[in-house]
């Protein structure tokens, strides 16, 4: 299993999935409204994430 966090329609998501399965965008579950989602891998165990929030 792995965590996938990704940007779709204004939110922050999280979903778990199998590493072998494709995955439909809408099943994920809303963290926080947010855009502009970037990645920075620092290390090969620590990930940077920039994003801007909106209230």
């Amino acid at each position: 299993m792995q965590l996938d966090l990704y940007e779709d329609k204004g939110y922050l998501k999280e979903l778990f999935i199998s590493n072998q399965l494709e995955f439909d965008k809408d099943d994920g579950k809303k963290i926080m409204p947010a855009s502009h989602l970037k990645m920075q891998q620092i290390n090969p165990y620590l990930y940077h994430f920039f994003m801007y929030c909106r209230s």
